[in-house]
């Protein structure tokens, strides 16, 4: 089998195996919903490095590019790296909104004037918020002393930024010894809202136009005080802008917020979780991303990966094949497995839980090391991980379960060789196509994206059918004739899948499995395990040879069609 063109997609990421789990998706539904129908507030997107926070961000960026969509009211993307860049906050929402051209399709002239007087304005007051202010404390000034007229450079690189130098012209002043001077001046507190009033004024108006979203990533690097501070400073903005907020942070600091701090309970909308995959979801991505479709080498995966996202990519890439056998990873995914099924883990939400496997896979490493764990030992993992009240509580509680457990040794088992169909089919089942629907194999008959598989072993079709076995709509044989050739009749098994969570895919069978003069049977083959398999299929006999573009023609489609509909309607 051609591996390029599996690892295409691992290098694009390629959303629908990133966010195969259908937990997930119910999380990327929250997205597409507060994305399309732009639902003003603050939204905290979360999870652990290398999950898909910045692929899921990027992906409904692309979806919903105004050049794309061609839409009358464009959006916008503000996505800026907030990393110790507080301070900078709202030059930065300035500078972007700067940027944007006014065009007379979205502005009337009359619009225009009013938000660049009022960009005027508040480029002023922004620039002087960041310049250096210093007071001049009550002070006796002698009669005879007197500043010579000269004018004055503000030396600051936000004026760089702006394009500015800044002069003032220092009149003589003439002061007797009585006189003292003093200059009043807004407290950063008073400047801070003066000057989010405004934003939020100038911002309202863009609105009108555009469809503004901005995302604030990077956070997650920010200390803890600064990081809160950051968020209730701009709890305003948030609020009253009426502009859709995203927040990426990962996991540690959105347990802080969500259930720690009351106040942002007021502040934030909505909290999107992006989780670690669960080994029912990741037997499905991991085997379609690789050629490894045996089960103890995916669970040796799984463990060595968490079910981190970012790092099955990884190994995918740069894991070269071995002999497998019974290893310590192996070993561990059964401990591991066994307590993550446990009710009251199961139960608790995935935020948390994904909390308890860090401390799962930390006790277990421990263990495969040194053997059976001591109390002290478990109290100190255990600190490692409870990081308030919360935590700590619900680390004690699975600290009890593994307690309980006390020969670990024993819950190792041998592995029993099981198909990977087998281990799929416990977590997911194949479509019923008079449940699924012909009417949508005709709906999306035209929209099925081609990727070509590259092998001609009939094996190797097989174990895609049965890792693509929930999305497969149905395959169609076909037998095409060339002019000449002792092979001159072929057979090809063309795969037709989609989902709720993939769009619709075809896996063209380029080369072939089968010929007239060499292993003719495989064919006959093929039909008795589809039809074992209850996996619907038609057979189509071509008066060309296959290529890349026949199933994108109306005549084919609509063969396919008809076939379908004489067979299964």
């Amino acid at each position: 089998m051609n591996k390029t063109i599996k690892l295409n997609a691992l290098r694009d990421e390629e959303f629908s195996l990133a966010f195969f789990s259908p937990r997930i998706f119910q999380d990327t539904e929250k997205m597409e919903r507060i994305w399309k129908d732009y639902i003003p507030g603050l939204t905290i997107v979360s999870g652990n490095r290398g999950v898909g926070k910045s692929t899921l961000i990027n992906y409904y960026k692309k979806k919903y590019n105004s050049d794309v969509l061609d839409r009358q009211i464009e959006y916008k993307y503000f996505h800026i790296n907030l990393q110790n860049n507080g301070s900078n906050f709202f030059r930065d929402i300035f500078l972007f909104l700067e940027s944007i051209v006014l065009e007379e399709k979205f502005f009337s002239p009359k619009e225009v004037e009013n938000i660049n007087e009022r960009i005027k304005i508040l480029k002023d007051e922004i620039l002087f918020d960041i310049a250096q202010e210093y007071i001049i404390e009550n002070s006796d000034i002698n009669s005879n002393e007197r500043l010579n007229d000269q004018n004055l450079s503000l030396n600051l690189p936000i004026a760089k930024v702006f394009g500015l130098r800044i002069n003032k012209k220092n009149k003589n002043l003439h002061k007797n010894s009585t006189t003292a001077a003093s200059r009043v001046i807004k407290t950063r507190t008073n400047r801070i809202d003066n000057i989010q009033k405004k934003l939020i004024d100038l911002l309202r108006l863009y609105s009108e136009h555009f469809k503004l979203i901005f995302i604030l990533d990077e956070l997650d690097k920010m200390e803890e005080s600064e990081f809160r501070t950051f968020v209730v400073e701009n709890k305003v903005l948030f609020l009253e802008s009426g502009i859709l907020f995203f927040i990426v942070i990962d996991k540690e600091k959105c347990i802080d917020l969500q259930y720690e701090n009351d106040i942002m309970s007021s502040i934030v909308r909505e909290y999107i979780y992006i989780h670690e995959l669960e080994w029912s979801e990741y037997i499905v991505v991991a085997s379609r991303m690789s050629q490894e479709y045996s089960v103890a080498s995916l669970k040796e995966q799984f463990y060595k990966t968490r079910g981190n996202y970012r790092k099955l990519v990884n190994y995918n890439s740069f894991c070269e094949n071995s002999s497998r056998r019974i290893t310590r990873d192996l070993s561990n995914f059964y401990l591991f497995d066994l307590f993550i099924n446990n009710k009251y883990i199961r139960g608790l939400p995935n935020i948390i839980r994904d909390v308890v496997k860090d401390y799962l896979f930390a006790v277990i490493d421990t263990h495969s090391v040194v053997g059976q764990l001591s109390m002290l030992e478990m109290e100190k993992i255990r600190e490692r991980f409870a990081r308030n009240e919360l935590l700590n509580s619900v680390l004690l509680r699975v600290e009890q379960l593994i307690i309980m457990q006390q020969d670990l040794a024993s819950i190792i088992k041998d592995e029993n060789h099981i198909s990977l169909l087998e281990e799929i089919k416990k977590y997911h089942h194949p479509k019923e196509l008079h449940l699924y629907g012909l009417h949508r194999v005709k709906d999306i008959i035209d929209e099925y994206k081609i990727v070509i598989l590259e092998t001609s072993e009939k094996k190797e079709l097989i174990d895609i059918i049965e890792v693509w076995i929930d999305c497969i709509d149905f395959i169609c044989i076909t037998r095409q004739k060339k002019e000449s050739g002792i092979n001159n009749i072929s057979f090809h098994c063309n795969i037709f899948t989609s989902s709720h969570y993939t769009e619709p895919t075809l896996f063209v069978n380029g080369r072939g499995f089968a010929w007239n003069h060499e292993y003719y049977s495989r064919g006959e083959a093929l039909k008795e395990y589809l039809n074992e398999k209850k996996i619907p299929f038609i057979e189509l006999e071509l008066e060309e040879v296959l290529n890349n573009h026949i199933f994108t023609e109306y005549s084919y489609q609509k063969m396919i069609v008809g076939l379908m509909e004489q067979k299964y309607g």
